[in-house]
């Protein structure tokens, strides 16, 4: 068998995979969140996951509009960024805290808590991955 010297890369297509993983009857999709919380609160309801959009799943993709609404979507499987607040005014961090990350011991609870649903994006060729 002759050696490969051209190099090549091998990507696996796994179609449309649902991040609703929750078994709690509530449909979570990301593009479903609000811009601004606060301001839409209607829009979102609070469960002991995360915050869920309450409107209707319209399209499976993020929204393409001028206002880089995509960046407030892209929050996980939580429905929560690690700098944005929910309508309670928690972040991440604090909406968790009581749930498990108080429960830790200080060096597991470091390691968790700069993420603690470990769902931040990292693009799948970064450099995160290499190391």
């Amino acid at each position: 068998m002759a050696k490969n010297s051209t190099g090549g890369e091998l990507y696996i297509d796994l179609g449309n995979i649902s991040e609703d993983i929750q078994r709690d009857g509530r449909k979570f999709f990301e593009n479903g969140l609000p811009k601004d919380l606060e301001d839409d609160a209607q829009e979102t309801d609070t469960t002991a996951w995360g915050v869920i959009p309450t409107t209707q799943s319209v399209v499976n993709a993020f929204a393409i509009v001028e206002n880089n609404s995509n960046a407030y979507q892209d929050v996980g499987m939580d429905g929560l960024a690690s700098t944005q607040t929910d309508l309670e005014g928690r972040n991440e961090q604090e909406f968790f805290a009581e749930r498990y990350l108080n429960l830790l011991n200080p060096g597991a609870r470091a390691r968790w808590e700069s993420d603690p649903s470990n769902d931040d994006y990292r693009f799948f060729r970064g450099d995160a991955f290499d190391a």
